[in-house]
């Protein structure tokens, strides 16, 4: 999404857990990457708000149109194995041996 704008424009990730699932052993966050319960959503938007300075948008449609067709690309079934594939490629747990 960031290089569909080529703009200078701050993405923070937020990986949010709903309902009753529990968060395993997360041992890797990245920079600018939040792992949440739906609960506690509004807390962390107001974090990264509180901590970083306002950005003027030169093209918000634009902003807006990649934002949606970003939405629409996560109920794709094909780019959500993708995602789960590049997560486990970058934790390598399958390169780990340490048994």
């Amino acid at each position: 999404m960031k290089k569909q704008l080529k703009e200078n424009v701050p993405f923070y990730s937020l990986v949010v857990f709903y309902g009753n699932c529990k968060l395993k052993d997360i041992s890797f966050v990245p920079k600018g990457t939040f792992v949440l319960k739906s609960e506690r959503i509004l807390e962390v938007m107001n974090l990264i708000i509180k901590d970083n300075e306002p950005v003027e948008y030169t093209n918000k449609k634009r902003v807006v149109k990649v934002l949606s067709e970003s939405v629409k690309n996560g109920e794709s079934e094909i780019i959500q194995k993708q995602h789960v594939e590049k997560i486990k490629d970058m934790l390598g747990k399958d390169r780990v041996f340490d048994k």
